[in-house]
């Protein structure tokens, strides 16, 4: 491989690194830190929103559903239009979005890379958690949205 081969991938994953971290924290951690405050100063308990996890997972983990919530603890969980319902594993937890800022909490101490994060500019919920690497079986992604107060 020539120094310039080299140069070009270096500058590339350069280039992928700095995009991992936009969006997630800043070095004090402010921004997590500011959509959680966000999120928390609606006072929502009781809401539904849209999940779909990617992973190296059993089908029944990786099915779009909705989630809903009240009193802050999931009480039901739908597939979404168009997908068949799958019964449950029991290992498969669904999460509250509370839960999803400890998942993004947990990675970032854990020191899980990439870790990115994308948020609802509105309700300052995560849209979209990358932890890890999906390529080498070692990652999970999450999408979310369509979040609805009850």
């Amino acid at each position: 491989m020539s120094i310039r081969s080299i140069r070009r991938v270096l500058a590339v994953a350069a280039v992928m690194a700095l995009a991992a971290c936009d969006g997630l924290t800043s070095p004090s951690g402010a921004p997590v830190s500011e959509r959680l405050h966000q999120w928390r100063a609606q006072n929502l308990s009781d809401y539904r929103y849209d999940f779909q996890r990617t992973c190296y997972c059993g089908l029944s983990a990786r099915q779009p559903v909705t989630i809903e919530v009240h009193g802050g603890k999931v009480t039901k969980v739908t597939p979404r239009a168009g997908a068949e319902w799958m019964e449950g594993d029991p290992h498969v937890t669904w999460p509250t979005v509370e839960d999803l800022f400890q998942q993004i909490d947990a990675a970032r101490a854990s020191g899980t890379t990439p870790l990115v994060v994308r948020w609802d500019s509105g309700r300052g919920y995560p849209t979209y958690i990358e932890m890890g690497t999906l390529a080498t079986d070692a990652g999970t992604v999450i999408n979310t949205g369509n979040l609805q107060p009850l």
